[in-house]
């Protein structure tokens, strides 16, 4: 069994019977969120595109809005805070936190 890890350096592959990790990406920034459709080929992952040691304070948290979403090789334009969690709804669309629509 294996499982889908994001790090905010790399993408990682966790094989859970063996404990072995093997990187799967590692050319973007700030892996936050995972989803796929199902039946796709590719992942969907959120992106912070922050340096989150830059976030002092509740002003720079609100003024964060760098992150994005890639799918394979496309990538969105930066328009989120913070990303975390996404999921493939059944109609297609792409949701964070299970309510707020993003694509």
């Amino acid at each position: 069994m294996f499982d889908e890890v994001t790090t905010p350096h790399y993408l990682l592959l966790v094989d859970l019977d063996t404990r072995l990790v093997r990187p799967i990406e590692c050319h973007r920034r700030e892996y936050y969120g995972i989803t796929w459709q199902v039946g796709g080929q590719d992942l969907y992952l959120s992106h912070s595109g922050l340096d989150n040691e830059a976030l002092l304070d509740i002003a720079t948290y609100a003024l964060s809005e760098a992150g994005w979403i890639s799918y394979g090789k496309h990538e969105t334009g930066k328009f989120l805070s913070q990303p975390h969690q996404i999921i493939c709804a059944p109609d297609g669309r792409l949701a964070r936190f299970l309510h707020h629509v993003i694509m």
